[in-house]
């Protein structure tokens, strides 16, 4: 495979900072379109520079610019931010700051050349930038109603913001189904994860937005992305159990802990999955082990009928998890 020369970045919420080579100078660049340009400009001055940009992966900031310099015809990268600081430690690093991790950066992706970042379709990025902001708004409407339970007389501008986080919600709710209105295969790939027993409409939703329509997974890797893949830790004659790493989306471990929890409350005597979770629990797993296997196979349900634009079907996914 051939090398190519890459150029890092640090990315902050109103500027970035580059590094053409690794240990060399770094430049600081708005983070819009205009900076984006002004750095792909710059980094024509490296020769055989071919476009390729690496970044950490930093939400909102780092996918908008990937997809700025995707239109710009550059190549980015988007790296787990765990990743690079591990790749630090192994050089003993110590200090931080914007050039440094710049440095770092480009460093990094010379030596390992990372896979490059593809856009997701408009209808997945629209529709996980609109279940993220409900997922805020939700987070800060239970810590308001914690403050309110325990305050004898709340005052009223307390609870007016409430009401008015109340109203945000019940609108971003009213704008996530009007955006799965408008994208007909978004509702169809809806209605088809919701055949799955303990999967509702907005488990479905954090799956599809947060993985790209499950586009592009194989069964192994769609695990290890939503850190659902068993760690496995052996040295000499210590043999560790095994654990689930603390990697993957926030929003889809939630949701499919869920789904998993309610299959496991199910007295439906034709639910396979839940059959699944009883047959781990026989066998010794405790509850959380247990639990997480049950999620791992429901996300790779999940991939399957997407593939096969098919609904679930117990003869044909749920067999498959009691032999398995």
């Amino acid at each position: 495979m051939e090398q190519q020369k890459w150029i890092g970045i640090d990315v902050a919420k109103s500027a970035f900072q580059a590094a053409l080579v690794p240990g060399g100078a770094t430049r600081s660049f708005p983070n819009n379109e205009q900076g984006a340009a002004a750095l792909v400009d710059w980094a024509k001055t490296l020769p055989d520079f071919q476009g390729h940009i690496a970044m950490e992966a930093t939400g909102i900031y780092s996918r908008t610019l990937a997809a700025i310099l995707h239109d710009l015809k550059a190549h980015p990268a988007i790296i787990n931010p765990y990743h690079i600081h591990a790749y630090g430690l192994s050089f003993g690093r110590r200090n931080k700051t914007d050039p440094i991790d710049a440095r770092l950066i480009t460093q990094f992706a010379n030596e390992r050349q990372p896979r490059l970042w593809e856009p997701p379709d408009a209808a997945s990025e629209g529709l996980k930038v609109l279940l993220e902001q409900r997922e805020s708004a939700k987070l800060e409407q239970d810590r308001m109603n914690k403050q309110v339970s325990v305050l004898t007389n709340p005052p009223q501008i307390l609870k007016k913001r409430q009401l008015d986080n109340e109203t945000y919600i019940k609108k971003l709710e009213a704008e996530i189904r009007k955006h799965e209105r408008q994208n007909e295969q978004l509702a169809q790939n809806t209605k088809l994860l919701c055949t799955i027993p303990g999967v509702g409409n907005w488990t479905a939703r954090a799956l599809l937005a947060c993985t790209n329509n499950l586009k592009d997974f194989t069964r192994r890797s769609v695990a290890s992305y939503t850190g659902l893949a068993p760690c496995v830790y052996h040295s000499g004659t210590y043999h560790g159990g095994g654990h689930i790493p603390h990697t993957g989306p926030r929003l889809i471990k939630k949701y499919l802990y869920m789904a998993a929890q309610a299959n496991t409350q199910t007295r439906m005597k034709d639910n396979l999955l839940a059959q699944h979770y009883q047959k781990l629990r026989a066998n010794h797993k405790t509850g959380k082990q247990a639990l997480c296997a049950l999620m791992r196979k429901i996300i790779l349900i999940a991939r399957a009928l997407i593939q096969t634009q098919k609904p679930y079907d117990p003869k044909i996914h749920g067999q498959a998890l009691v032999e398995n």
